[in-house]
């Protein structure tokens, strides 16, 4: 693998159950390369830098406000939609 490999976006939703099947067509699918991660979309309500959003003390608990993130390298590009493709299809 390339230090300096252009990278394609596979996967990007606030959907962690479709993020983790994701994760595992691609690995099922032999893509090499596959890098994934999630980030907070939405910063937290409250001043003084408080770390803890009031939204989340809910009757429901906390919302989950998470981007998921999968990337592949450009060679694999074509495996990883073919994977990902046969995914909605079983869905």
């Amino acid at each position: 693998m390339a230090l300096f490999e252009k990278r394609e976006e596979v996967f990007c939703k606030r959907d962690r159950e479709g993020w983790t099947a994701a994760k595992a067509a691609l690995k099922a699918a032999g893509v090499r390369g596959m890098r994934a991660w999630h980030f907070e979309d939405e910063p937290p309500v409250g001043g003084c830098g408080c770390k803890l959003d009031i939204r989340n003390f809910g009757p429901k608990g906390r919302i989950d406000r998470e981007m998921y993130v999968v990337t592949v390298p450009a060679a694999e590009l074509e495996r990883a939609a073919a994977a990902l493709a046969s995914l909605e299809a079983r869905v």
